[in-house]
């Protein structure tokens, strides 16, 4: 599936939720059930500069396709955070790279965030595109 199908995917199985803090919890819980990264990899490397929460996102590339993990020491930021290395896992690196979450204000997911981690959520998405270049 590509990205922009896996985005249309994610508008679909959300948007019925009308209510977007509703919507939010949903998503937010959803994505914290995805495996943790391991403690090991919870390295400075990791660490995603520019947030205000700890946030380590890991990752790399082989046959072909990415594949990104992540945690945070916030439950809000741990479930956004994975849904965006999971979002992007089992892309190509010109995918990653080229594909903009557009989901993110498509189902107001950021509106429910204060600025300070909206723009830590940019970071994030930097470290992710960093990530994928290293491999393209």
């Amino acid at each position: 599936m590509t990205l922009p199908e896996k985005q249309a995917r994610l508008i679909e199985d959300y948007s019925f939720i009308e209510n977007p803090l509703e919507r939010f919890s949903a998503i937010v819980e959803h994505y914290r059930k995805l495996p943790p990264l391991l403690a090991a990899e919870q390295t400075e490397e990791n660490l995603v500069r520019g947030c205000v929460s700890q946030v380590w996102v890991a990752g790399g590339c082989e046959n072909g396709t990415c594949q990104f993990r992540s945690e945070a020491d916030s439950s809000i930021l741990q479930g956004v955070v994975r849904l965006l290395t999971d979002f992007y896992s089992g892309a190509t690196p010109q995918e990653v790279i080229d594909c903009e979450p557009e989901f993110l204000e498509a189902l107001r997911i950021a509106d429910q965030l204060s600025p300070t981690r909206r723009n830590g959520l940019r970071h994030v998405r930097q470290r992710i595109s960093e990530l994928a270049r290293t491999h393209n």
